[in-house]
């Protein structure tokens, strides 16, 4: 199944996994690995030396990671419903001897036999699944053999077949599993292992549409490199009030512990995943986020946030609510005064105005949806009607390593625009069609410099993919994405 199956129903579509299992001597270490495989009189099976073939790849204990359905994965060491060292990789194998593949895989406590492979594509029963699963996927010069164990029984699937296995066909003993299987061919010869250890566990409402209860924990070996999926954080925030920065991985990449280093772009840093950072002065801010995995491997991203000013102040009067979250609440005023006292300011709103306040107010709000009033202290921000959001329309170049402005309403301006590059060594510079630079590298903060077709950005001091973002600072909306290969 390998590292696709990351939700419930998903996680066995490619359940069109095959398996099949050899009988080897031992436990305590993995038979297929720097051993010798069993002859087998039943199918007249002769070691053939000038056809050998033999991996190991060991994998870091303690490594089992859990994916919820917002596919954020986290390390666990215990769970209630498993015993983690059941699914936890120690090693796993594979050798060729003539056209017979042998693969195992030992595990830190015992191979666990519980549930049954479910076969979405031929009516499998999701009412209630739990299961522990074991998977192979084996390249040869010539095919992919995928192979699927879970509570004896299993499946083996390449171009042309699927089978299922029989008793004969695997071991289970202690910790080692294996399994055994002819290639279609004898010019076939192994080229490269992956194993994935599995325990899903989910209960679906009788609509079928949802589910609860979702329980995904899984290794790999060997371990994807690492990649990042997105950075979570809101597009605005409030002075004094936290902002929640997360970055999300994608899920069983990279090798664990990871390290997190995040800059909010007002001299503030953190080392967690999920920090907690407050801005003391509106404005718009540049962050960063790098993760480094145990392995080495870096990713990177880069994002901006417009920060408004919240201060406290006194609110009486007539409202009607226009959103609300756990954290603010915006609001139209139909007939409401505000007072504000640093520096001393008494507002009238006009109907319609927005104000947005933190929930954690001293007050009221009474009434009911046709007639709304509130009063108390409050911290508070008003807010006109936002700024439209431009259209800008771009082409790449790849031969260039260029950005071109093809297409831009009127009257915007490169000092509104934020670029982001979401390689660490990358870098971006913005040129007129002429070839003259409009402001330094990594910046467009420049005079009144209107984009106009033909402006380029160009980028370097980097090889390979490039995706840059362009969003528009008043509104902190994105204008595109473009990936250029440099």
């Amino acid at each position: 199944m390998g590292r696709k199956a990351l939700d419930g129903r998903n996680a066995h579509r490619i359940c069109l996994c095959f398996i099949v299992v050899l009988l080897c001597i031992g436990t305590s270490s993995l038979p297929c690995i720097g051993g010798s495989v069993r002859e087998t009189a039943g199918d007249g099976y002769q070691e053939n030396t000038s056809s050998r073939s033999n991996e190991t790849l060991f994998d870091v204990l303690e490594d089992v990671c859990s994916v919820n359905i917002n596919q954020e994965t986290e390390v666990v060491l215990s769970h209630p419903d498993i015993e983690v060292d059941n699914i936890d990789i120690a090693e796993a194998g594979a050798t060729q001897l003539g056209n017979l593949i042998t693969v195992c895989v030992q595990v830190a406590g015992v191979i666990e036999n519980r549930g049954k492979i479910i076969d979405f594509y031929n009516g499998g029963n999701l009412s209630n699944l739990n299961f522990v699963e074991y998977d192979f996927l084996i390249s040869t010069n010539e095919d992919d053999y995928m192979v699927s164990y879970a509570n004896y029984t299993g499946l083996i699937a390449n171009r042309t077949e699927t089978r299922n296995l029989t008793s004969s066909d695997y071991s289970v003993m202690g910790d080692v599993l294996s399994i055994w299987f002819s290639l279609d061919t004898a010019e076939e010869y192994y080229v490269s292992l992956s194993a994935t250890s599995m325990f899903v566990k989910m209960n679906f409402s009788e609509e079928g549409d949802d589910f609860n209860d979702f329980v995904y924990l899984s290794d790999l070996v060997p371990n994807p490199p690492l990649e990042l999926m997105a950075a979570v954080v809101p597009e605005m925030g409030y002075t004094g009030q936290p902002v929640q920065f997360k970055i999300n991985e994608i899920p069983l990449t990279g090798t664990h512990p990871f390290v997190y280093h995040w800059e909010f772009g007002d001299g503030g840093t953190s080392g967690e995943k999920k920090p907690l950072h407050e801005y003391t002065k509106a404005g718009v801010y540049t962050y960063n986020a790098t993760v480094t995995d145990d392995a080495g491997t870096s990713g990177h991203f880069s994002g901006v946030i417009r920060i408004i000013q919240m201060k406290k102040a006194i609110l009486f009067g007539r409202i009607q609510i226009t959103s609300s979250d756990n954290q603010y609440t915006t609001v139209a005023a139909e007939n409401l005064r505000m007072i504000t006292f640093h520096p001393f300011e008494f507002r009238h709103f006009l109907e319609n105005e927005l104000i947005t306040f933190s929930n954690q107010y001293f007050g009221i709000i009474i009434g009911n949806e046709a007639s709304l009033y509130m009063l108390g202290i409050f911290d508070a921000a008003v807010g006109a009607a936002p700024p439209q959001t431009p259209n800008i329309a771009c082409t790449t170049d790849s031969m260039l390593n260029r950005i071109t402005v093809t297409t831009a309403d009127a009257h915007i301006f490169w000092s509104d625009i934020a670029i982001t590059v979401d390689q660490l060594g990358a870098t971006f510079q913005v040129f007129y069609t002429n070839g003259t630079a409009i402001a330094p590298v990594n910046t467009t903060v420049v005079g009144d410099a209107e984009i106009l077709a033909g402006d380029y950005i160009q980028l370097s001091t980097y090889t390979g993919n490039v995706r840059t973002t362009l969003r528009y600072i008043p509104t902190n909306s994105l204008l595109g994405t473009w990936t250029v290969n440099v």
